[in-house]
Order: structure tokens, then C-alpha cells, then sequence
């Protein structure tokens, strides 16, 4: 998978009432990494795997606790599925 970096790459999505996920918002905004609350490192090469790298995110400004739920979703963009990690609180 290619990353299109001058497009969000991860968000961060809220768990709903219903067991539904919506994208989480923050004064308003989405919570990606197109803002200063999300941010994509490139964590180097994957050792033994040519080609791959790995990468973090971190979440600087969370909005969790009081049984918030909450999800990392990775964009795939046009050609690529989206997809989540387990969720957490």
C-alpha cells in the first residue's frame, strides 16, 4: 500500500450508543493526523521484511475515560480498505 501523505492517513473513530463508529471530533474537527491531535512516525524499515516499513501514531490530545470507546482506523484511500484496530478506552 502506497501512503498518500498530503492526505489524512489515520483517524480517530468514537464508539456510539448503538455499537456503531463514528469519525471522533474535537472543537469541532475531525481527530486525524491532518491536525495537531494525531501524528504518523515512521518508525524504519521492517527488519527481514524488504520493502515494509513500520509506523506509529500517536494521539496527543484524548478524549477518554467515563467509558469513552474508542478505535485507530488506518485510510486505504481509493484502492485500499480501511482498516481498524481493536478498540480501546
Amino acid at each position: 500500500m502506497s501512503l498518500v501523505w498530503h492526505q489524512p492517513l489515520v483517524r480517530v473513530e468514537a464508539r456510539q450508543a448503538d455499537g456503531g463508529w463514528q469519525p471522533a471530533r474535537c472543537r469541532g474537527a475531525p481527530v486525524d493526523d491532518s491536525r495537531w491531535d494525531v501524528e504518523v512516525l515512521h518508525g524504519g524499515p521492517e527488519r527481514g521484511q524488504p520493502g515494509t516499513h513500520r509506523y506509529r501514531v500517536r494521539w496527543y490530545d484524548p478524549a477518554i475515560g467515563a467509558g469513552r470507546v474508542h478505535r485507530m482506523v488506518l485510510l486505504g484511500g481509493s484502492h485500499h480498505p480501511d482498516v481498524a484496530s481493536e478498540p480501546f478506552d
